[in-house]
């Protein structure tokens, strides 16, 4: 029994989390005083170390010392592009490693495809960083991989699920005032065709696109509201409303002016639907009122535009044991299942991580205390467990033989399978 359940305990990358497991190992016993072995080369800061209470002392148990230098993968992340290329991405990969370590260039693989690009590279205290410009982004896994053969395999690799930026087709009914196709033309994530489209921009209850998403021209007979977005069943509507007053730019509207120049109230409601709409009084459109010179409208057009297509780019970075921004929900790992709890996640493991709602994104482990062994460790003392009072390997053993030993009892009793 003992030897199936060590086999499915197999080591796995996970960040540092020596700190966290050691203050709770004290809090679980506040007024006992303990002897803490700490066991390799995890550091722990003398900020930590004095929060604990005077009762703990700590020792460290020698370890093999690691043979040869290292260097690894301690930062990996991307931002839009600085060309201003929408269908790219800069992509920032930091290597550190001791001083004997060599810091060579990463690869970059997108899917099963090798990039070529050449990074710019800026020297750190303890590596290099470097950044590959203009990489294509539709959605692919991005891996940056060291040569490798060094004394730590685990921060060799890192991995990143790139955003989709592939401009979104959208479909125009004749006779859309020309206003909005200009701002359609404009937005270098936006195409304007038949063929393929995602959404498509129509009068209100026209059949033009089918059941598409929509950004629909309606009048005032038709929706009380000069802004009104049909939204999927099961959303708080007060959230929706939080959410694309300032993420569709409307917050930058002069309503005021609006409302003036209309003799009635400009406002913005939202309702459940079958499927997502957006719909806009028609009136705003024309010449005589600031909405169409603003540049509030370009913003609107736009962003309305990804709001009905689902369009979420993700995390500009995402490490295991650092929160990751999602919408509150279930997020999927492999088998398991976690939960938000917020609006953010913390991933435990490296790989593919699914929230119910938004982009999957891909957790690397990323702990620069992994990758460089600090110097910090000598806050504690470098020495093993006294061996006066007791033989910790020993008294470990032995606790391993009880253990091994009652389950032997246990499982030929039929009181445990």
């Amino acid at each position: 029994l003992l030897s199936r359940r060590l086999e499915r305990a197999q080591p796995a990358a996970a960040p540092n989390a020596m700190a966290e497991v050691l203050f709770d190992l004290v809090r679980s016993r506040p007024d006992q005083p303990m002897t803490i072995c700490l066991v390799g080369d995890a550091a722990l800061d003398d900020d930590r170390r004095a929060l604990l209470p005077s009762s703990v002392e700590l020792r460290r148990l020698p370890v093999p010392e690691r043979v040869g230098a290292n260097a690894g993968i301690t930062a990996l992340g991307v931002r839009a592009a600085a060309s201003g290329r929408w269908d790219a991405v800069d992509v920032l990969v930091e290597v550190r490693g001791g001083a004997a370590a060599p810091v060579a260039a990463p690869r970059l693989q997108l899917d099963d495809a090798p990039w070529q690009g050449e990074p710019l590279a800026e020297p750190l205290p303890d590596g290099r960083r470097f950044r590959y410009l203009d990489v294509p982004a539709n959605g692919q896994l991005l891996r940056a991989t060291l040569a490798g053969g060094d004394a730590l395999a685990l921060d060799d690799q890192a991995a990143f699920a790139l955003p989709d930026r592939t401009p979104i087709p959208v479909a125009v009914e004749p006779g859309v005032p020309a206003v909005v196709r200009r701002a359609l033309d404009t937005d270098p994530g936006l195409v304007v065709r038949d063929d393929g489209a995602r959404v498509v921009v129509r009068a209100a209850g026209s059949a033009f696109g089918g059941e598409l998403p929509s950004l629909e021209l309606s009048t005032p007979d038709q929706a009380d509201d000069a802004f009104l977005a049909f939204h999927r069943a099961g959303q708080d509507p007060a959230a929706v409303l939080d959410e694309l007053y300032t993420g569709l730019g409307l917050h930058e509207i002069d309503a005021m002016a609006a409302a003036a120049a209309l003799g009635r109230d400009v406002t913005m409601g939202a309702r459940p639907a079958e499927r997502q709409s957006l719909w806009l009084w028609r009136q705003l459109l024309e010449p005589d009122y600031d909405f169409v010179r603003s540049p509030a409208f370009p913003l609107f057009v736009g962003l309305g535009i990804r709001w009905l297509v689902d369009f979420d780019e993700g995390p500009v970075r995402a490490a295991v044991g650092e929160p990751v921004a999602v919408r509150d929900g279930e997020v999927r790992h492999g088998e398991v299942r976690g939960r938000s709890f917020g609006p953010s996640f913390v991933p435990r493991a490296p790989g593919r991580h699914a929230p119910a709602q938004g982009a999957a994104f891909v957790a690397s482990l990323l702990d620069p205390t992994a990758t460089v062994a600090s110097a910090a460790g000598a806050a504690v003392d470098a020495e093993a467990a006294p061996s006066a009072g007791f033989d910790l390997i020993s008294v470990l053993l032995l606790l391993a033989l009880l253990l091994l030993a009652a389950e032997w009892v246990l499982h030929r009793t039929s009181r445990i399978p």
